[in-house]
């Protein structure tokens, strides 16, 4: 007779970074039955500046075999097929890795997007990734004025559509960097855009902690004296105004929400916790010029995040890279990302760095969402958005043509293993200074929007069509000379592209 397998015991990371696989087999019925997590799962990580050319960044135009007319000009796609040689697959300069780590399953399961721009000069920014356009240095004024809005992982977080109830939920979302911004009240979505700061100011130790700690058991903290008090300042008092009544109905939801927090219980057994601390690594004094230190602190992030999205008691994750996955001491803004696009030394340190992040980090979250099976034929990826976006396109505080990296399929909503081109390649500039141009294709907003109905979020919930269809309901293409075409071929962004942004970007539905 077969000695079942705990979960806890599938679940056991240790300090090892390593996943192990579920062996549904061995599992009791309800174990099988609790393996899976409910619903979609979305993960968004982000890298510093970009600025890696078109030709290092994406698989070869000769991937792409199929077209069709859309938004007034041809877009094109193609099957991924890795070229195998001597132990690496290759996909291009930035996405390869050893052939037993980047498989033919794994290259299945990815899909790259090329031609989404955020349709002005944005600069260096944090929110306009998710659809804040207002959090940059160089936007225009009227931006930074007019395009507050929350981003899309706030939407998903508190929207009844993804959640619902949010049993067993211990966090909405799983925030790492300054990339995620909500309303003050984000459930009933008022009061001001805020940024949300990191779940944890700490190790990945301390999100496990937060993650699958104890249940505290106590008193809530708004108990029934509390309540009496709150309605009887708030519609008591005449004194009050009305940006104060905000201010604690604000407060009162937070408190409310810290409440469900530490009441909830997770829905899985409890993994091991850690033994290895990201500190570790991050606490060493040469930790900023030592990519081999950075890419082992981002695996052991890695594995927290796979237990998290594994039990649901998270389903979004937002994290931003800050580091620069290179040896390089000097002062990386000013003289690697600023100078890559005329100096080979600084591109070709630019280029690796992606490369080591794309293997390292996001290709290493991949395998370990992989690896986790579901109990039902299908694995963890398989119902996960996983998305690498960069700040920049092919020429740093340029977002044109930004590249979007991708794994999983959403529970069937996206086809997977392929390479999409939406660039319009009769809209262009002039060869930039390191012989590429500036190409001009779909926006920005029709990728966030395909994100939020990939999620189950219905337009309704989101959109607002007075300005522009798509997220965020912001339209500013009004930028003299930074975009211009090098002919006369009408507006870099014509009224197709712009009617068009609604939509779920072509090709991409399964």
């Amino acid at each position: 007779m077969s000695t079942p397998i705990s979960r806890r015991t599938i679940l056991r990371l240790g300090g090892t970074g390593l996943v192990l696989p579920f062996l549904p087999s061995l599992l009791p019925a309800t174990a099988r039955a609790q393996s899976a997590p409910p619903h979609k799962c979305f993960v968004m990580l982000r890298t510093e500046h970009g600025g890696i050319l078109q030709r290092d960044m994406f698989p070869a135009d000769a991937t792409l075999t199929e077209s069709l007319s859309y938004a007034g000009h041809p877009v094109r796609r193609g099957s991924l097929s890795a070229t195998v040689a001597g132990g690496e697959a290759r996909l291009s300069a930035v996405l390869r890795a050893p052939s037993s780590e980047l498989t033919a399953s794994m290259v299945s399961k990815l899909w790259v997007l090329n031609g989404l721009d955020i349709p002005f000069y944005i600069g260096h920014h944090r929110g306009g990734t998710l659809g804040n356009f207002s959090a940059s240095d160089q936007a225009p004024d009227e931006v930074k004025q007019d395009g507050i809005r929350q981003t899309i992982d706030q939407i998903m977080a508190w929207s009844p559509s993804f959640y619902g109830s949010a049993a067993g939920v211990r966090e909405r979302a799983i925030i790492q960097g300054a990339l995620s911004y909500a309303h003050s009240d984000p459930r009933l979505r008022q009061g001001p855009v805020e940024r949300v700061g990191d779940t944890v100011n700490g190790s990945n130790q301390h999100l496990f902690d937060r993650l699958f700690g104890d249940v505290t058991g106590g008193q809530p903290l708004i108990s029934g004296a509390v309540l009496e008090n709150y309605r009887r300042l708030r519609n008591g008092n005449r004194r009050l105004s009305s940006a104060d009544r905000r201010r604690l109905d604000d407060h009162m939801e937070r408190l409310a929400e810290l409440d469900r927090k530490l009441s909830t219980v997770a829905r899985c057994q409890t993994p091991t916790r850690p033994t290895t601390s990201t500190g570790q690594y991050t606490q060493q004094p040469t930790y900023g010029r030592d990519p081999e230190s950075q890419s082992l602190s981002h695996q052991l992030w890695n594995d927290v995040y796979t237990l998290a999205l594994s039990c649901g008691v998270s389903r979004i994750v937002v994290a931003g890279a800050t580091e620069t996955f290179s040896t390089y001491a000097g002062d990386w803004h000013q003289e690697i990302a600023h100078q890559a696009a005329s100096s080979e030394p600084a591109y070709s340190t630019l280029l690796a760095a992606h490369h080591l992040f794309f293997r390292r980090v996001f290709l290493d979250l991949a395998s370990k969402l992989e690896a986790v099976d579901m109990g039902d034929g299908t694995r963890l990826l398989d119902h996960t958005l996983l998305a690498w976006g960069q700040e920049s396109g092919n020429y740093t505080h340029d977002h044109t043509s930004a590249p979007i990296v991708a794994f999983g399929g959403a529970e069937g909503f996206f086809r997977t293993g392929q390479y999409c081109d939406y660039r319009n390649l009769a809209k262009k500039t002039g060869a930039g200074p390191a012989g590429e141009p500036r190409w001009f294709g779909l926006l920005w907003h029709q990728w966030l929007g395909t994100v939020l109905q990939s999620m189950g979020i219905p337009r309704s919930e989101w959109e607002s069509t007075s300005r522009c269809p798509g997220y965020p309901d912001y339209k500013y293409d009004d930028v003299p000379d930074w975009a211009g075409p090098e002919n006369s071929t009408g507006p870099v962004y014509p009224g197709s592209v712009w009617n068009a942004a609604g939509e779920v970007l072509p090709f991409l539905r399964a």
